[in-house]
């Protein structure tokens, strides 16, 4: 992992970039992110399961919610299994959690 976690506050928005392609999640505290993936839906990993080596950067996305709001919905969907890559992907996610109001 090559961002230090000090940084980085529960309810952040955190993305890894892989050549052409990105991926995003919510940092939840102690090392750890929310994220929907394909594979598995909304799961929970370390930081650096979820990076694969990538540099975590912090999303400058809209926060309407609190953090505590934010980590909340992010818990509340682990284990779904809905994920689609034009309209569920885990930019989706980041934002439903953040602002409750899902990208169109």
């Amino acid at each position: 992992m090559k961002q230090a976690t000090k940084t980085l506050r529960p309810g952040d928005h955190v993305w890894c970039s892989f050549g052409l392609l990105f991926h995003a999640g919510i940092y939840v505290g102690n090392g750890e992110v929310i994220h929907n993936c394909p594979e598995h839906g909304t799961t929970h990993d370390t930081l650096e399961k979820f990076a694969a080596g990538a540099l975590i950067r912090r999303g400058v996305s809209d926060r309407t919610l609190s953090r505590k709001q934010v980590v909340a919905r992010a818990y509340s969907s682990l284990g779904e299994r809905n994920y689609h890559l034009l309209l569920n992907n885990c930019l989706h996610f980041t934002q439903w959690c953040r602002t409750d109001m899902e990208l169109t």
